[in-house]
């Protein structure tokens, strides 16, 4: 319990080693605390991660992972929140508020469950490290359920494996570029009985067509302007 409790955390109370707190309550009111422009523009991403070879490692390290959770592991439902929720007023779709556990958190062997400490309901689950290198919110999640597990298996394999655009997407677009093709004027240098170019030609079109469709990841985008190969796993 104290392993996973070190890896994955639910509220901001080891930050507080010295016995202090901070509630839901607290943190509500201090974010809806006027800030001016310059605050409202200012952003953490842009501030360093404490230097670990400092002596003051520990105390930089907990202020800067604080002060991240403050401004962005904090949840504040909105509208988005109900989205999914028609007709439910109070419901959150992320779950929040979120139900509080004791220090160091409860194990329910009938149900083979494990729940981890939380102090605080409206904090997302993260790892200060990921935290501080990340510089924003990471929903990191302890998978305490065989059920869970195999939830999450599916939903990263559907999600990977899913096709960004449909079949018959794809048919009417090369329904499109077919009909473009057909009727255009060939060019002088291009003959009409050459077959074979002009099937390539068609089938280029096609494929530029779907391909502008098409989204690209970030990763995909890197690895281009950083002209490394393509390869396959």
């Amino acid at each position: 319990m104290l392993y996973v409790n070190d890896i994955v955390k639910e509220d901001v109370s080891y930050l507080f080693p010295n016995g202090d707190y901070l509630t839901d309550e607290m943190l509500d009111a201090e974010y809806k605390v006027l800030k001016t422009n310059l605050e409202k523009k200012f952003h953490l991403s842009i501030l360093p991660i404490p230097d670990p070879q400092s002596s003051s490692f520990d105390e930089e390290f907990r202020f800067d992972v604080l002060r991240i959770a403050k401004r962005m592991l904090f949840h504040r439902c909105t509208k988005l929140c109900k989205k999914y929720r028609c007709g439910r007023i109070s419901d959150c779709c992320f779950d929040f508020p979120r139900k509080l556990v004791e220090a160091p958190g409860k194990i329910y062997s009938e149900l083979r469950i494990i729940a981890l400490q939380r102090c605080n309901a409206y904090i997302n689950n993260h790892n200060p490290y990921i935290t501080a290198s990340c510089r924003r919110n990471n929903d990191i999640k302890f998978i305490a359920t065989v059920k869970l597990a195999f939830a999450y298996i599916h939903y990263i394999t559907d999600y990977i494996t899913k096709s960004d655009m449909n079949a018959h997407n794809s048919f009417l677009m090369c329904a499109m570029t077919l009909n473009k093709f057909v009727t255009e004027v060939p060019s002088s240098d291009e003959s009409s009985n050459d077959f074979m170019l002009r099937s390539q030609k068609l089938v280029t079109m096609c494929l530029n067509k779907i391909v502008g469709q098409t989204k690209i990841t970030g990763p995909q985008i890197s690895a281009y302007l950083l002209g490394f190969k393509d390869h396959f796993l």
